[in-house]
């Protein structure tokens, strides 16, 4: 027996499927169906880890093809992934409301293609792990909140949201209240330079990341299509998959994820002038070391420049003294030559206390900078 993972390819054109097995018979362990019913059909005799589904075929097409997995407890968490010459955005949205987990257009690349293939299966394994791990704490939860109003749900996110400091802990918080109203879907939550993407059964789901991001283009806060609907904020998201068949209920809802979505935007937005708080206090405190650092240097060099001035002016004194004898001055004349040069001493030592006070003046806006930013 193999330990590949199991593929299974559905086109209707023997062509196509020569190709896609010729590419990945090396990785995957590749089975064929010629149309829709055979892959129905293929399916009772062992599950794909993954199915390639083409959309144009006889006797039952891609669409309803994958629909009737979707509807089957058995088949229904197979990842799909469309691969189509149908391109459209619209083609891609019937795609979606099909049940595909991805969508691919003929012809494609190989690379592109084997990724996506391994990250829905990496997708897979990784939520059944997920499942066995947190199933104990989930199950806690869920109970805990089980007799909990609609209302009391959203009060409790809004009273929640307060204490979270970190976009992880947000993320486990949204996914949280969604189990509640039990709701699934798609979280893209983006505070800083890239958005983040969450899925509220661990399952990605690429195609949903796509609809979210042409939906953060629209302005219409809320958008509805399918028994699905679209959450928007400036700087969130939510594409919930399931909304309730109910007309009340999916009022109700709606209402609800109105204000859920209003509470992540503030809190989102704290996050961002928190990290902007960050990076002006960063760039202040480097500033101020700076200067401090530049008015040290400058104070050291205007004591050095005194002390050389001072030696300067005493070897003209010792200097002008000898010079006397040779110079047959009088006496009178001797003491106004000395009183200039010490005149000019005195006049010079008041320039550098002068400095020296401004250079206090600086020291203690630093003292008191430093005091600030601490």
């Amino acid at each position: 027996m193999s330990d590949k993972p199991y593929l299974l390819a559905v086109d209707d054109e023997i062509m196509n499927l020569n190709i896609i097995e010729d590419l990945l018979k090396d990785d995957f362990e590749v089975h064929t169906a010629n149309n829709g019913q055979e892959c129905l059909e293929q399916l009772n005799k062992k599950i794909p880890d993954v199915i390639l589904l083409d959309v144009m075929m006889p006797l039952l097409d891609g669409l309803d093809t994958c629909k009737q997995i979707r509807e089957s407890h058995t088949f229904k968490d197979i990842p799909i992934i469309f691969v189509s010459a149908l391109a459209s955005a619209n083609e891609r949205l019937n795609g979606y409301n099909a049940g595909g987990d991805d969508y691919l257009t003929k012809p494609f690349n190989e690379d592109e293609l084997i990724a996506k293939i391994n990250l829905l299966i990496r997708s897979r394994l990784d939520k059944q792990k997920e499942i066995e791990e947190k199933n104990s704490a989930t199950k806690t939860a869920i109970t805990s909140m089980v007799n909990a109003s609609e209302a009391g749900h959203l009060l409790y996110f809004m009273q929640s949201i307060l204490a979270i400091s970190e976009v992880g802990a947000l993320q486990d918080l949204v996914v949280n209240v969604l189990a509640q109203y039990g709701l699934e879907g798609c979280v893209m939550l983006n505070h800083m330079e890239e958005p983040k993407y969450f899925f509220s059964d661990g399952r990605i789901r690429p195609i949903e990341q796509d609809i979210l991001k042409e939906a953060a283009t629209h302005s219409k806060k809320i958008i509805e299509f399918s028994g699905r609907a679209i959450f928007n904020g400036k700087h969130s998201g939510i594409l919930i998959r399931n909304m309730p068949g109910d007309e009340e209920m999916t009022g109700r809802y709606k209402d609800h994820l109105a204000v859920l979505i209003d509470s992540l935007e503030a809190k989102l937005m704290q996050f961002i002038a928190d990290h902007h708080e960050r990076e002006h206090y960063k760039a202040l405190k480097e500033t101020v070391e700076s200067v401090s650092k530049e008015l040290e240097t400058i104070h050291n060099t205007t004591q050095e420049q005194r002390t050389l001035n001072s030696k300067i002016l005493g070897n003209l004194v010792q200097n002008v003294e000898v010079s006397f004898l040779k110079l047959g001055l009088e006496g009178t004349q001797e003491e106004q030559l000395l009183g200039l040069i010490t005149h000019a001493e005195d006049e010079t030592d008041k320039v550098y206390e002068k400095g020296e006070q401004s250079a206090k003046i600086f020291d203690r806006i630093i003292v008191e900078l430093n005091q600030l930013l601490d």
